[in-house]
């Protein structure tokens, strides 16, 4: 995916013979820039509530609404925290939320974090074709 962006951003520089467009590459370099930073710290607000560490071997994701039996284990148990509960069903978090819910929050962490990445090398492209524009000015 960040291979077509790039190229087709590659496309429109090639093309594009009018040196004016300089100004259009920095202020889409900067919304680009703004939009990276934003999707970056959302992404890193979704890891740090929508995950939770399993017994060392990494992370899991997990949902919002527990499935009733779950639901009732935890108010019988109110001392255990989410990693317990993990723990408790064996890593199967498909027992403890819905599994609809789980892939919606992977799924939308994994949107986020493209988007920023995206954002951010787009950022650093049309800054850097706005100053070979300059570059080229120079020369000529």
């Amino acid at each position: 995916m960040l291979a077509i962006v790039i190229g087709v951003c590659f496309y429109f520089f090639k093309n594009s013979q009018n040196n004016s467009k300089k100004i259009l590459f920095i202020v889409f370099g900067v919304i680009f820039l703004g939009f990276g930073f934003c999707t970056y710290f959302i992404y890193q607000y979704q890891y740090a509530h929508w995950t939770s560490a399993y017994d060392g071997r990494g992370v899991v994701t997990i949902g919002k609404t527990m499935l009733p039996d779950a639901e009732r284990y935890a108010r019988e148990h109110p001392e255990m925290g989410t990693q317990m509960l993990i723990q408790v069903y064996a890593g199967q978090i498909e027992q403890i939320w819905y599994k609809s819910e789980i892939i919606f929050r992977h799924l939308l962490m994994l949107l986020t974090f493209f988007a920023s990445v995206i954002s951010l090398s787009l950022a650093i492209l049309l800054v850097t074709f706005a100053g070979i524009r300059d570059e080229q000015t120079r020369i000529d």
